[in-house]
C-alpha cells in the first residue's frame, strides 16, 4: 500500500502499482509513504505480528528504525533540509493498514484454554461443555462479545499483562460475566501511581454527585478497600500492591476508584454477594479485556472462524 505525503500534511493512497527502488530488505513492506527530500516510510513486519517503521532515502543504505504511536504527530528530521511532520490522524492511518497487514500477536491454545478454565469455575455457566470443541469454540467466540473479549484479554495478558491482568480478567469472567456492558453498565475507573488523584478525576467525581468533603475523606481512611455512598452510586478505594513480572510486590501502593450505579451494585452485593476487592478486580478485568479487544481488533485475521494462525 503507498501512500504519498502532501506538503498541507493530508496523505492521498496512490492508485495502482508503484515502483520504488532500494527498499529496505528487511522485511516485506507492507505500508510506504513517498515523503519530501525524496525520504521514504516503510512500515514492515518482524516476526510477522510486531509492526516495524524504517525511515530513510530509498537510494541509501542507511535506514532508521522509528515507532510510531497511535493519535501522535511524529516529526522526523532530514539532515541539512529540514523536518518532515506527520499528523497524528496520518500516524493513526498508517499503522492501523500495516496492523491491518499483519496477524495479531499471541498464542491462541492458550487464550483459548484461559477460557475455557475461567468458565469451568462458574458452577452456573451451561457454556463451558460447548467449549470444548475447538470449531464451536471459535464459533460462539465470533458470536459472543463477551466471550470475544475475555479471549483476546487473555491473549494479551499472556503477551504484556502479566499473571496479574490474567488474574483480573478470569475473575470477571468467572464471578461476574454478564454484570457489565459497554452501553448501560459500564464500570469507571481511576487509577493514581502517585496515590494523589488529579484534578480532572476529581472534577468526575464532583460531576457523578460525591462532594469535595467526601472524596477528601478518603485520604485519611486506613481501611483497605473503603466504600462510599454517593447520590447514584458507590464509590470503592482500593490500594493495590501489584506484581511485576517477576511474582515480586511493587514497592510503589497504586490507588484505585471504582464507581458502580445502584444497578451494578445491587448486582454484584446483592445478588452475587461479591467482596469489596472482589468487584474491584472483576471490573477491572472488564475494562481490560474491552480495551484488549479494541487494541486487537484492527489486526487482519482476527476471525477466529475464518482459521486464525497462532503466532
Amino acid at each position: 500500500m503507498f501512500f504519498e505525503l502532501l506538503t498541507n500534511g493530508d496523505v492521498v493512497r496512490l492508485p495502482g502499482e508503484v515502483s520504488v527502488m532500494n527498499l529496505p530488505e528487511r522485511g516485506r513492506p507492507h505500508v510506504v509513504l513517498l515523503a519530501q527530500y525524496n525520504r521514504v516510510l516503510v512500515g514492515t513486519d518482524q516476526f510477522e505480528s510486531f509492526e516495524r517503521w524504517l525511515w530513510g532515502k530509498p537510494d541509501g543504505s542507511e535506514w532508521e528504525e522509528i515507532s510510531l504511536y497511535e493519535g501522535m504527530p511524529k516529526k522526523l528530521h532530514v539532515p541539512f533540509l529540514g523536518d518532515v511532520h506527520i499528523k497524528s490522524s496520518v500516524v493513526t492511518l498508517l499503522r492501523r493498514e500495516l496492523l491491518n497487514r499483519l496477524s495479531p500477536p499471541g498464542n491462541h491454545d492458550a487464550a483459548a484454554a484461559l477460557v475455557r478454565d475461567a468458565l469451568q469455575e462458574d458452577s452456573t455457566c451451561v457454556l463451558a461443555p460447548l467449549l470444548k470443541d475447538e470449531e464451536t469454540f471459535r464459533e460462539m467466540v465470533e458470536e459472543d462479545v463477551i466471550l470475544r473479549a475475555a479471549y483476546w484479554g487473555f491473549r494479551m495478558g499472556l503477551l504484556w499483562g502479566g499473571p496479574e491482568m490474567i488474574l483480573r480478567i478470569k475473575m470477571w469472567v468467572r464471578l461476574a460475566r454478564l454484570s457489565f456492558d459497554s452501553a448501560l453498565r459500564f464500570p469507571r475507573m481511576w487509577f493514581f501511581l502517585t496515590g494523589q488523584p488529579d484534578e480532572t478525576s476529581v472534577t468526575d467525581l464532583l460531576g457523578i454527585g460525591f462532594s469535595g468533603e467526601q472524596l477528601r475523606s478518603l485520604d485519611g481512611e486506613d481501611g483497605n478497600p473503603v466504600l462510599l455512598k454517593g447520590p447514584g452510586g458507590y464509590l470503592i478505594q482500593a490500594w493495590h500492591n501489584g506484581l511485576g513480572r517477576s511474582g515480586k510486590e511493587e514497592h510503589v501502593p497504586l490507588r484505585v476508584w471504582l464507581y458502580l450505579t445502584v444497578s451494578m451494585w445491587d448486582d454484584l452485593r446483592g445478588k452475587k454477594g461479591l467482596s469489596l476487592r472482589e468487584m474491584v478486580f472483576a471490573a477491572w478485568g472488564f475494562l481490560e479485556a474491552t480495551d484488549a479487544w479494541e487494541r486487537m481488533r484492527i489486526y487482519g485475521g482476527t476471525s477466529l472462524v475464518t482459521g486464525l494462525s497462532p503466532v
